[in-house]
Protein backbone atom coordinates (compact mmCIF):
# COMPACT_ATOMS: atom_id res chain seq x y z
CA UNK A 1 0.00 0.00 0.00
CA UNK A 2 1.19 3.34 -1.03
CA UNK A 3 2.12 5.55 2.03
CA UNK A 4 0.18 9.18 1.59
CA UNK A 5 1.63 12.35 2.98
CA UNK A 6 -0.52 14.55 5.57
CA UNK A 7 -1.08 17.44 3.38
CA UNK A 8 -2.18 15.48 0.30
CA UNK A 9 -4.75 13.42 2.53
CA UNK A 10 -5.77 17.04 3.81
CA UNK A 11 -5.88 18.43 -0.05
CA UNK A 12 -7.97 15.43 -1.04
CA UNK A 13 -10.38 15.95 2.24
CA UNK A 14 -10.58 19.88 1.02
CA UNK A 15 -11.40 18.53 -2.97
CA UNK A 16 -13.79 16.42 -1.49
CA UNK A 17 -15.45 18.67 0.61
CA UNK A 18 -15.45 21.62 -2.05
CA UNK A 19 -16.94 19.38 -4.65
CA UNK A 20 -20.01 18.51 -3.31
CA UNK A 21 -20.19 21.92 -2.33
CA UNK A 22 -20.01 23.62 -6.16
CA UNK A 23 -21.86 20.86 -7.57
CA UNK A 24 -24.87 21.26 -4.91
CA UNK A 25 -24.65 24.97 -5.75
CA UNK A 26 -24.57 24.58 -9.48
CA UNK A 27 -27.14 21.78 -9.38
CA UNK A 28 -29.84 23.80 -7.33
CA UNK A 29 -29.02 27.14 -8.70
CA UNK A 30 -28.39 28.10 -5.92
CA UNK A 31 -25.26 30.20 -4.20
CA UNK A 32 -22.62 29.05 -1.57
CA UNK A 33 -23.61 30.14 1.31
CA UNK A 34 -21.29 33.00 2.68
CA UNK A 35 -20.30 31.13 5.85
CA UNK A 36 -19.13 27.91 3.73
CA UNK A 37 -17.33 29.53 1.22
CA UNK A 38 -15.68 31.88 4.27
CA UNK A 39 -14.70 29.08 5.86
CA UNK A 40 -13.40 27.36 2.95
CA UNK A 41 -11.32 30.17 2.12
CA UNK A 42 -9.72 30.76 5.93
CA UNK A 43 -9.49 27.70 5.85
CA UNK A 44 -7.50 27.64 2.70
CA UNK A 45 -5.34 30.51 3.62
CA UNK A 46 -4.21 29.26 7.14
CA UNK A 47 -2.66 26.39 5.48
CA UNK A 48 -0.73 28.37 3.33
CA UNK A 49 0.32 30.87 5.72
CA UNK A 50 1.25 28.07 8.53
CA UNK A 51 3.44 26.27 5.69
CA UNK A 52 5.50 29.65 4.83
CA UNK A 53 5.95 30.03 8.10
CA UNK A 54 7.24 26.74 9.13
CA UNK A 55 9.69 27.01 6.04
CA UNK A 56 10.33 30.50 6.77
CA UNK A 57 11.34 29.17 10.21
CA UNK A 58 13.14 25.78 9.04
CA UNK A 59 15.59 28.25 6.94
CA UNK A 60 16.33 31.06 9.55
CA UNK A 61 17.14 27.65 12.04
CA UNK A 62 19.62 26.78 9.68
CA UNK A 63 21.12 30.05 8.19
CA UNK A 64 20.06 29.34 4.88
CA UNK A 65 18.98 32.16 2.11
CA UNK A 66 17.41 32.14 -1.20
CA UNK A 67 20.49 30.21 -2.59
CA UNK A 68 20.20 27.50 -0.16
CA UNK A 69 16.70 26.92 0.19
CA UNK A 70 16.90 27.16 -4.68
CA UNK A 71 18.90 23.99 -3.79
CA UNK A 72 17.09 22.20 -2.19
CA UNK A 73 14.01 22.31 -4.27
CA UNK A 74 16.65 21.44 -7.34
CA UNK A 75 17.94 18.45 -5.52
CA UNK A 76 16.23 15.37 -4.34
CA UNK A 77 14.60 14.45 -1.28
CA UNK A 78 17.16 15.22 1.71
CA UNK A 79 18.24 13.20 4.20
CA UNK A 80 19.27 15.20 6.91
CA UNK A 81 15.77 15.49 9.34
CA UNK A 82 16.23 19.30 9.72
CA UNK A 83 16.36 19.72 6.43
CA UNK A 84 13.44 17.25 5.49
CA UNK A 85 10.81 18.91 7.67
CA UNK A 86 11.37 22.03 5.27
CA UNK A 87 11.67 20.11 2.34
CA UNK A 88 7.91 18.38 3.68
CA UNK A 89 6.31 21.97 4.65
CA UNK A 90 7.48 23.05 1.25
CA UNK A 91 5.29 20.14 -0.30
CA UNK A 92 2.85 21.29 2.42
CA UNK A 93 2.88 24.72 0.81
CA UNK A 94 2.40 23.58 -2.66
CA UNK A 95 -0.59 21.68 -1.52
CA UNK A 96 -2.15 24.60 0.29
CA UNK A 97 -1.51 26.78 -2.81
CA UNK A 98 -3.59 23.90 -5.08
CA UNK A 99 -6.50 24.42 -2.33
CA UNK A 100 -6.18 28.14 -2.61
CA UNK A 101 -6.60 28.12 -6.63
CA UNK A 102 -9.12 25.58 -6.08
CA UNK A 103 -11.30 27.08 -3.95
CA UNK A 104 -11.28 30.47 -6.01
CA UNK A 105 -11.68 28.97 -9.21
CA UNK A 106 -14.73 27.24 -7.52
CA UNK A 107 -16.04 30.19 -6.30
CA UNK A 108 -15.52 32.25 -9.70
CA UNK A 109 -17.64 29.48 -11.62
CA UNK A 110 -20.55 29.52 -8.69
CA UNK A 111 -20.79 32.83 -7.92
Amino acid sequence: MAKVSSGFAVLLGFIAVLLPVVWLSRAHHATIPDAVGLTLICFSFAWAYLAMWKVHRGCRKLGWDRSHYAILLSGPRPDDPDVLLIWRWTLQLAYAIVAVLLCVLAFTFTA
